[in-house]
């Protein structure tokens, strides 16, 4: 993603500089059907020189999309893939080399038209993950009051402790499209179902829509005290785990602490925006009360 953000603001810095130049085009008095190679009067010579200086760096983007799509192709999702894909195997960047205004226009359009797509690929993506989680939750919580066997299981995983919520967690996450892991260290990655480091996440890619990083807490009390500590708990320790693009999949703006308690927590912290991070907090009540006993809870 960093990658990618450097060279979309050099798409953006061509774009702007070609609507300069045609800004200042009718200024000069140039043909309005493009400047030829072979102008030699004054102010046309000037103009070829600048849109020549454009469309050559406009190649060198496209060279540079060429690379990123061979280090990084295999590990987009499958939409953003095989949009990078179809720009730099069609070749529109690589067009010969232009004479007149017509072709730089054309080379910096193409540009800005694949940034445009693929920006919006890799955002939908993102905007889907956070929705499957929301689903996600809202789904277990439901199946834990409808549903006996499941509220057994997770009565007794919040009584085994943090380990066995967070397995169970995470293979409810995966049944709707989301991988989830925890922070090992500052790059390190633990499988919450196997409990260790993976190193390789191919399978991820294949499986999930998302990836997200979670932090799991068992709450013991459903006090302010308590809810608060283990959530600036979770933060802290979310926050020793450096982000990075993993099978494709940022995971950088949006982390998740998941406090499994008894009751439901009448009162949750708001999310917490650190250093760019938005931290979204989630409640697991493993013995809900009914809405009517929840309701009369001290807030």
């Amino acid at each position: 993603m960093t990658q990618w953000q450097a060279i979309s603001a050099r798409i953006s810095a061509l774009l702007d500089a070609g609507r300069f130049l045609l800004s200042t085009r009718e200024s000069d008095k140039s043909s309005p059907m493009g400047v030829l190679s072979t102008g030699e009067a004054e102010p046309a010579r000037y103009i070829f020189a600048a849109a020549r200086m454009l469309s050559q760096d406009a190649k060198k983007v496209g060279e540079v999309l060429q690379a990123f799509f061979e280090s990084h192709g295999d590990h987009l999702p499958d939409a953003p893939k095989a949009c990078l894909r179809s720009f730099v195997g069609g070749g529109r960047y690589a067009w010969g080399e232009p004479e007149h205004l017509a072709g730089m226009t054309a080379r910096i359009t193409s540009l800005a038209s694949f940034r445009a797509e693929f920006e919006y690929l890799i955002a939908d993506t993102e905007a889907v993950t956070k929705s499957l989680v929301v689903r996600a939750f809202t789904h277990l919580q439901s199946s834990i009051a409808a549903d006996q066997s499941v509220r057994d299981r997770w009565q007794q995983a919040h009584k085994d402790g943090e380990h066995a919520c967070e397995r169970l967690g995470a293979c409810h996450l995966l049944l709707h499209g989301v991988w989830s892991f925890k922070a090992y260290g500052q790059r390190a990655r633990t499988d919450l179902v196997l409990g260790g480091p993976r190193n390789n996440w191919d399978e991820p890619r294949r499986a999930a829509t998302g990836l997200i990083l979670t932090e799991w807490k068992r709450v013991v009390s459903e006090d302010w005290e308590e809810v608060e500590a283990k959530a600036d708990e979770a933060r802290r320790q979310a926050q020793i785990y450096c982000a990075e693009a993993l099978a494709g999949f940022e995971v950088e703006s949006t982390r998740y602490v998941v406090l499994v308690s008894k009751g439901r927590i009448g009162q949750m912290p708001k999310p917490a925006n650190e250093s760019g991070v938005t931290y979204a907090h989630f409640n697991v009540a493993v013995d809900p009360e009914t809405p009517s006993k929840n309701a009369r809870k001290p807030q």
